[in-house]
Order: C-alpha cells, then sequence, then structure tokens
C-alpha cells in the first residue's frame, strides 16, 4: 500500500517567517536577489495583511504617506496613496506578473533590500520580536550603510 503524504500546518505568520528568513539568507549568504525580492515580497504581504487586522499599519502605507509628503515639501503635487504603493511593490509585482515587454529593469539588490527591511519591520511590529536570520540582516544593513547598500 502507498504511503500517505505527510500533511504540516503552518500559520500565515509562520509561513512568512519561513519566507522571509530565507529571502534574508538569500540576499546576504548567496547574492540571489531576484528570489529575495519574490521570497520578501510574499512574506511582507502575509505580515502586512496580518498587522491590518491586528489593527496595526503596515509599513508600506506609512511609507506611501511619507513618499507623497516628500514629494509636496519638493514643490510636486501629492501622490496618491495607491500609486506609492504601486511604486514600491513594482520589483515585487513585475516579477510575479507576465509582461508583453518581457524585460524587467530594476536594481535588484537594492529592492531586495528595501523589500526585506520593510518585511523585517513588519515583523518586528506583529511580534514585538526577531529571528536570528533578522538580527543578522540588521547587523549586515548597519555594517553595509557604512560602504554602501547590498550584502
Amino acid at each position: 500500500m502507498p504511503e500517505m503524504p505527510q500533511v504540516d500546518t503552518l500559520t500565515q505568520l509562520q509561513l512568512a517567517e519561513i519566507q522571509l528568513d530565507r529571502a534574508i539568507c538569500l540576499y546576504l549568504d548567496e547574492s540571489d536577489f531576484v528570489c529575495a525580492i519574490t521570497l520578501a515580497g510574499a512574506a511582507d504581504v502575509l505580515l502586512g495583511k496580518l498587522l491590518a487586522g491586528s489593527g496595526g499599519e503596515p509599513l508600506v502605507e506609512n511609507y506611501a504617506v511619507v513618499i507623497s509628503k516628500f514629494n509636496v515639501a519638493l514643490g510636486g503635487a501629492p501622490i496618491e496613496k495607491k500609486d506609492a504603493i504601486a511604486e514600491l511593490n513594482a520589483a515585487r509585482d513585475s516579477m510575479k506578473h507576465f509582461r508583453a515587454e518581457g524585460a524587467v529593469s530594476f536594481d535588484f539588490a537594492e529592492e531586495a533590500y528595501e523589500l526585506i527591511d520593510r518585511a523585517v519591520g513588519n515583523f518586528l511590529r506583529l511580534t514585538n520580536s526577531e529571528t536570528q536570520h533578522q538580527v543578522r540582516f540588521r547587523l549586515a544593513r548597519g555594517a553595509s550603510n557604512n560602504r554602501s547598500r547590498g550584502p
């Protein structure tokens, strides 16, 4: 008789934590920025929805407001929140949706950094804790800020 597959159950928070920690490893250890963006983006969506569901504000929404205010301070027009969010998520979204032009151009290392950083912030806001990988990312980030962005 064939063996039955093992079924595991993970909460959405556990899934996001696994995705985020793997994204950090890909970013820091393998410089695999494309996969880091995909995993960090998936974690960020879950964490943002969990945070909003608990009465908090996901960082992407906070950043969108700041971007609009900054643009106004520079003499420009306010930016709609949805447009700012779309721009903040452009790299992530371009990797999950088909595009007729066929090519995607970004600073992949910078986009991975930004998405991981945002997801780590959401995780911290939601749980008031950090994983070992998140601490490692934060420490590496501090060291890299003295040089340049990237691992």
